[in-house]
């Protein structure tokens, strides 16, 4: 899961305290700890559903890059020796602009 039970907690207690101190300029003290006790309630819960909802599209999102990645290495057309190929010639193409450059110093 994202994040960890603390950060549920401090996210809650910041919105709870900026909520008393919003609360307390217009209400008496006893509403306002009221209003900053349900804040910090109803906040808890939202930020761990937000979690859950997070963890939910990740381990999603990770279970198609998965099955991409699988997908990808069972192509009947992947072929190693097309890759060394390609390689030597990268190679081949490089080492020639590597010697231009010399040639042109």
């Amino acid at each position: 899961m994202v994040g960890s039970y603390w950060h549920n907690f401090l996210g809650a207690t910041i919105l709870s305290v900026y909520v008393f101190l919003l609360s307390l300029l217009n209400n008496t003290p006893q509403a306002s700890i009221e209003r900053a006790l349900l804040t910090f309630i109803i906040s808890l819960i939202l930020i761990q559903l937000m979690r859950w909802g997070v963890t939910y599209i990740t381990k999603k999102n990770h279970q198609q890059n998965i099955n991409k990645h699988n997908s990808s290495n069972e192509n009947p057309d992947y072929n190693e020796s097309d890759v060394e190929l390609d390689v030597e010639e990268t190679a081949n193409h490089v080492r020639t602009m590597m010697n231009e450059e010399q040639l042109e110093r």
